[in-house]
């Protein structure tokens, strides 16, 4: 029994994601250029990918529909979203992927290296307040950091 997401998309969309209960597979639908249906089978990353760019385009419909478009813009805001660079599946799939690599790294280090480098990147507190809290100098949290963002550098190369 293949599940079809139906949702109100926008007009330019070309495809259309499916999930096929029976046989557990993912499948991306479209149109090639002469018209004939392609059916392509990805797995669970991708189709969340196109889910999601479906449902950040639903959002801009009702966006749109609730009116926000029809309000007046200054000129600098309407340069901004001319440049706005969407990114293609291809480069959040490969974000994704570094991602978790990254975090499993980090994991992976000893727990004074991996405590201090997520207090001073993910909780955004500075060498000093580190060196306060942990009861050490400034330079050994320093120290610890560098040497967990080199040996992070070379696991991810």
């Amino acid at each position: 029994m293949k599940k079809i997401i139906k949702r109100r998309k926008l007009k330019d969309n070309p495809y259309k994601i499916e999930y096929d209960s029976e046989q557990e597979i993912y499948e991306i639908v479209f149109a090639d250029s002469k018209g004939i249906e392609q059916r392509i089978v990805v797995d669970i990353d991708i189709y969340n990918i196109f889910n999601y760019y479906e449902l950040k385009d639903l959002s801009m419909l009702n966006e749109f529909d609730r009116h926000i478009e029809h309000m007046e813009h200054s000129e600098e805001e309407l340069y901004r979203k001319s440049i706005r660079k969407n990114d293609n599946v291809e480069t959040i799939a490969l974000t994704n992927i570094l991602c978790e690599n990254v975090k499993g790294e980090i994991n992976k280090l000893p727990d004074i290296q991996k405590r201090r480098l997520k207090k001073y990147f993910f909780e955004e507190m500075t060498l000093n307040e580190i060196s306060i809290e942990e009861k050490c100098s400034i330079r050994a949290v320093k120290s610890s950091i560098d040497i967990a963002l080199k040996k992070l550098k070379e696991k991810i190369k």
